[in-house]
């Protein structure tokens, strides 16, 4: 019942970023009636919109803070996840899913490299890559994969950048989708750059 009534709240936010309008969005995801246990989805639904605005310098510092907010949620007390179990779902915190957790290393690394800050957005295609190294049971995330060796290859890393296409192009494979054809081509380039 928690997420029916949650979701309930989010539909007029989603009604305005259909209608291309983030900035009422934003109105409208700060006048939702959120529990302390929805701060993370608060703050990635800010992050995300502080982007669409423009915002590139506020949406990372949103993001950031809800990077350690997960951290600190990762090594969650027993007594709440049993609380969770025992009562309901709402008692225990939002923790995001791993695609959740690498779009906001994504949004992050975009916001740096709209600022040319290729050395941040370094340090996040580093941490996406070790957020996808722990989880890689899940499902594969392709561009996850691809948006790393972009960044490595913008920081003339090619060796590093082409781990991260392959990687991106066995995901596609593994998921039977297309391999788009910009991932082709930085393939073929970095292969015969290397002499591969």
């Amino acid at each position: 019942s928690g997420c029916v009534s949650f979701t309930y709240q989010q539909d007029s936010m989603e009604r305005y970023l259909m209608s291309q309008q983030p900035q009422q969005a934003m109105k409208a995801l700060d006048a939702l009636d959120l529990s302390q246990r929805d701060q993370v989805l608060y703050n990635l639904n800010k992050g995300m919109l502080q982007h669409m605005e423009g915002d590139l310098k506020g949406s990372n510092e949103t993001l950031e803070q809800t990077k350690a907010m997960i951290q600190k949620l990762d090594a969650i007390s027993i007594r709440e996840q049993a609380a969770a179990v025992s009562v309901n779902d709402s008692m225990r915190s939002y923790l995001p899913p791993t695609f959740e957790r690498a779009m906001l290393h994504v949004v992050m690394a975009l916001n740096y490299l709209e600022q040319d800050n290729y050395k941040d957005a370094r340090v996040e295609a580093l941490q996406l890559d070790e957020l996808l190294k722990q989880h890689k049971d899940d499902d594969p995330l392709p561009f996850a994969h691809y948006m790393i060796g972009l960044i490595f290859d913008a920081n003339d890393e090619p060796d590093d950048a082409m781990i991260a296409y392959r990687q991106s192009y066995d995901d596609y494979k593994a998921l039977k989708e297309k391999v788009p054809q910009l991932l082709q081509q930085d393939l073929l380039r970095l292969t015969q750059y290397l002499g591969l």
